[in-house]
């Protein structure tokens, strides 16, 4: 499996029973995997500090759907593991591509503005909501529930002086409709202003 995730980009993995909720890891306590970690011999090399470029994952990803959109004429039914079209989704990515520079912008005022609070903040790591990952190994049919659960625990368990910073997954095409949805259950759940997206 070639990993493009939030926290092993650069490696290629194998695991003989497959990955995500059919991994291995997924029943293995955290005090075990520590100690395996600790008494292990094998010798990683550390991975580059910066790996992979978004702008080409962007390039190749167009390419593939302008072949999908064009060129695939010989499989009018064929039908794709994603419940969004490939016309819908191609719209959505180039709207994204058009918001970018005022994205990155937010994202960099967002980033100060969290570094200046101070304070200790919880991370949660976004997944696309039409990943296999998410669809086939969680109990989530979407990131709203997904989220409200999350803001729930949140607004119960965590201290008054924590944050909480939500990151959207670099590729996800709807990012403005999902500020909205984080912002909605921040209100819900009265923390607001312990939320940063």
């Amino acid at each position: 499996m070639f990993e493009e995730g939030y926290l092993r980009p650069y490696w290629v993995t194998y695991e003989r029973e497959g990955s995500n909720g059919h991994s291995k890891l997924m029943q293995t306590p955290v005090d075990q995997m520590r100690h395996a970690l600790q008494t292990s011999t094998l010798e990683t090399p550390p991975g580059p500090s910066h790996w992979g470029d978004m702008r080409q994952h962007i390039f190749y990803g167009a390419v593939y759907h302008l072949f999908l959109l064009f060129f695939n004429r010989a499989y009018p039914n064929f039908q794709g593991h994603r419940n969004l079209p490939v016309r819908q989704k191609f719209k959505k990515y180039l709207r994204k591509l058009l918001f970018t520079l005022p994205s990155l912008l937010r994202r960099e005022l967002e980033s100060r503005r969290l570094h200046l609070a101070g304070a200790p903040y919880h991370l949660v790591l976004m997944q696309l909501q039409h990943d296999s990952a998410f669809q086939a190994h969680s109990p989530f049919t979407t990131n709203k529930e997904f989220l409200d659960q999350v803001l729930h625990g949140f607004a119960k368990g965590a201290p008054r002086h924590h944050l909480l910073v939500i990151e959207a997954h670099p590729l996800e095409p709807d990012s403005p409709a999902l500020h909205q949805i984080v912002c909605a259950l921040a209100q819900k759940h009265q923390v607001m202003d312990r939320v940063r997206y």
